[in-house]
């Protein structure tokens, strides 16, 4: 079983690949009962988990996860592992390495990682769609900013004109604190590109996000790809036994019909030989008597 640092190297993944410690001990005192907890064939899902009811006759009779009660051959179920080995890197120490526990672990992990997978996706949407809303943000304050420095600009050239004005018309009067208007201008305009400059760095921050999560979910596909050519490879080698098995049944069977019918003929001929050899005993018998009588006659 990896470590905790070996499973850093998943990043957030890691969450999904493996139970956390808590989910671990409770599975560890989850109640499981090894002569009960068997795999049963099925024909959509090709295994279900299932209690084992009785064996009688070469036949199981298991009660199904789905609550369906079936009878199947006893080659047909498989004993299941321990909760504490569900989702297990290192599938060597699973205490039954049968092929539905392979697979099971298998689905397992590939659902883990198709969770994951979903999930980033979803993560990868949202900070999308955030950042298309900075960018949003960040280009109306640079409109904002624009259009402040034009009535900045606007404002200054009206001061100047009217400082111009009163000097030709020799008026005293001037216009009440014009730099300090100016200034004000300025304070805001310089805080309008500070909150712009924010902004632009809150874009890039969720581009970058955007970057990662992207990067990670091609990994996470890659992975999920991997995954599911190894439950369809095994799936294919289970069908493929599956068909085997039922090739030597049916062979095994063609062989228990011949080795019938030879035994029933071998048990004909013995009766035709003992009915024979009965038939032998009773004409020496008449022939002794008829040897006894010939001498008593002489």
């Amino acid at each position: 079983m990896s470590t905790d640092a070996e499973m850093e190297a998943y990043g957030p993944a890691a969450i999904y690949l493996r139970k956390p410690e808590k989910e671990r001990i409770e599975a560890q005192n989850t109640p499981f009962d090894a002569k009960t907890a068997y795999f049963v064939t099925d024909t959509d899902e090709m295994y279900l988990k299932g209690k084992l009811i009785k064996r009688e006759g070469g036949k199981a009779t298991v009660e199904t996860v789905t609550g369906k009660t079936v009878t199947v051959k006893e080659d047909d179920i498989h004993p299941m592992n321990p909760p504490k080995f569900d989702k297990i890197e290192d599938m060597a120490m699973m205490t039954h390495l049968n092929e539905p526990a392979v697979l099971y672990n298998l689905k397992e992990r590939f659902a883990s990682w198709m969770i994951y997978a979903k999930k980033a996706i979803t993560d990868a949407a949202m900070m999308a769609e955030e950042l298309k809303k900075e960018q949003d943000t960040s280009a109306h304050l640079e409109r904002m900013k624009k259009n402040l420095s034009g009535v900045r600009m606007a404002t200054v050239h009206r001061l100047d004109e009217a400082e111009n004005l009163a000097a030709m018309k020799g008026c005293r009067a001037r216009p009440r604190n014009p730099e300090s208007r100016v200034r004000e201008l300025e304070a805001e305009v310089e805080a309008e590109q500070r909150r712009g400059a924010d902004a632009v760095k809150g874009v890039r921050k969720y581009e970058r996000r955007v970057k990662e999560l992207t990067y990670q979910t091609e990994e996470d596909k890659k992975n999920v790809n991997r995954l599911q050519d190894l439950v369809d490879k095994l799936q294919l080698k289970v069908k493929a036994y599956k068909r085997q098995a039922e090739e030597a049944e049916e062979q095994a069977n063609t062989h228990m019909s011949r080795l019938r019918k030879v035994q029933h003929e071998l048990e004909e001929a013995q009766e035709r030989a003992d009915i024979a050899e009965s038939q032998v005993n009773k004409l020496r018998a008449k022939s002794r008597e008829v040897g006894k009588g010939s001498d008593s006659a002489e």
